[in-house]
């Protein structure tokens, strides 16, 4: 899980899901649904840096990378 500098909670799924550790479920503060997304690859773990740039650990989880969020229907 991370939380981004508006407060949204992004939750890295599991084995369950329909691309596992790669869809990332976005949720408000309050725990309502936001969206969904798929990383490009396998992630080990999510963070937000205070700036709003999302880091995942990637590629057999050895490779960090990093993405822009961009907030267009919030």
């Amino acid at each position: 899980m991370a939380i981004d500098p508006q407060g949204n909670i992004f939750v890295l799924s599991g084995d369950y899901s329909k691309n596992p550790f790669k869809d990332v479920f976005v949720f408000d503060k309050r725990g309502i649904f936001i969206t969904k997304f798929t990383l490009p690859n396998k992630s080990g773990i999510l963070y937000i840096d205070p700036k709003g740039y999302l880091y995942t650990r990637e590629k057999e989880r050895t490779l960090v990378k990093k993405y822009k969020i961009e907030y267009l229907n919030f």
